[in-house]
């Protein structure tokens, strides 16, 4: 396994760790998540930084998924939901969650290990308060 994949190879709780920390690292001036897009696109920028070959917006037959990376033996799905400012956060999560489910995200075959997770970004904190392993 190439050593930069280490990003994705522990728990869940780790890597949203490891996402709020790379977020905390960007000027507050020139903070670029803004919304659930730029969100997306500055996870992706740093998980292409690591190595990997993230997949934005995987359609299925049912819709499709936010983001979706493999490393290792793991195949990771994320769906991110936007906080203008938290008071919301508990009903995205929730939003997230039953749409990774009812539209099955990450269920095509890949012969990996799956990994779903809700996330939800404050926009106010400017971190991800919010997440769950589904």
């Amino acid at each position: 396994m190439n050593e930069s994949h280490a990003v994705l190879e522990v728990e869940v709780e780790e890597v949203i760790e490891r996402f709020n920390k790379a977020v905390n690292a960007i000027d507050y001036v020139r903070f670029p998540i803004r919304d659930e897009s730029s969100c997306r696109a500055y996870l992706q920028v740093l998980l292409i930084g690591a190595a990997m070959l993230p997949k934005v917006e995987t359609h299925t037959a049912l819709g499709r998924s936010d983001l979706e990376v493999e490393s290792g033996s793991r195949h990771w799905v994320f769906e991110f939901k936007y906080s203008q400012n938290g008071e919301d956060a508990g009903k995205l999560l929730e939003e997230a969650a039953n749409q990774i489910r009812s539209r099955r995200y990450g269920e095509t075959p890949h012969g990996k290990e799956l990994i779903r997770v809700a996330l939800v970004f404050d926009g106010r904190r400017r971190q991800f308060v919010r997440w769950a392993r589904l």
